[in-house]
This record gives C-alpha cells, structure tokens and sequence, in this order.
C-alpha cells in the first residue's frame, strides 16, 4: 500500500500521452470485436451450427475476448517513471481510466490539482 505518493507533471504528461496512444492503436482491436460480436448470431440464423452448444462456446469465447482487451492495458502500458508495469496483483480487475498512481514507484498518473484533460 502507498502512504504517500509523489506528483510530477511531467509523469502525468507523459502517461497521458501514453495512454492516448495505446487508444488509437488499439481502436481496430475494439472494432473488429464489435464486428464480431454483431455477426455472432449469423450462423444460429442461417441453420449453419445448432443453437444448444454452439450458442454457449461463442458466447463465452467473445465475454473471454471481451475482457481481455478490457483489462490487457494493466500488461501492456508501463509507468512513465519506474518503467514496470502496472501489474494486477495490487489493483485487481481496474479499467484503464481509474488507475491514478503507479504501486512501484508511488507517482501520479493523473493530475490531482484539477485540471481534467479526459484522454
């Protein structure tokens, strides 16, 4: 747990830019998952699999899919200061945009004085 952590503006802009690219890189990503999630019930339409298990496995392969570019940015995206990831043993299951500090070195990712430039 961090007892006190450290504000640089410097670390908040640079995760901000970090952060707003790892978006742009991986909107493609987002919308060929949505492309598949809209084209999933196709198949059941069509006759071409039978609804009892077919239903089910592609169900839960696009929830699996779903969540796993949901939380992959813990992995991905490093702490502009440390360097280390953004590891899940202390923040569990956190989206990208309630991270607010880096469990390493005790920075802010986010700017606490008031200024909300959203990425």
């Amino acid at each position: 747990m961090i007892e006190r952590a450290t504000y640089d503006a410097e670390v908040v802009t640079e995760w901000q830019q970090r952060l707003r690219a790892f978006r742009r890189s991986s909107q493609w990503v987002w919308w060929s998952y949505w492309v598949a999630v809209l084209l999933a019930p196709l198949p059941f339409v069509f006759g071409v699999i039978s609804i009892k298990p077919g239903a089910f496995v592609i169900a839960f392969l696009l929830l699996f899919v779903g969540l796993h570019l949901r939380y992959r940015n813990l992995l991905i995206l490093e702490c502009p200061h440390c360097g280390k990831s953004l590891s899940p043993h202390r923040y569990g299951q956190m989206p990208i945009g309630e991270i607010d500090c880096c469990p390493h070195c005790g920075y802010w990712l986010i700017d606490i004085r008031g200024n909300t430039d959203d990425v």
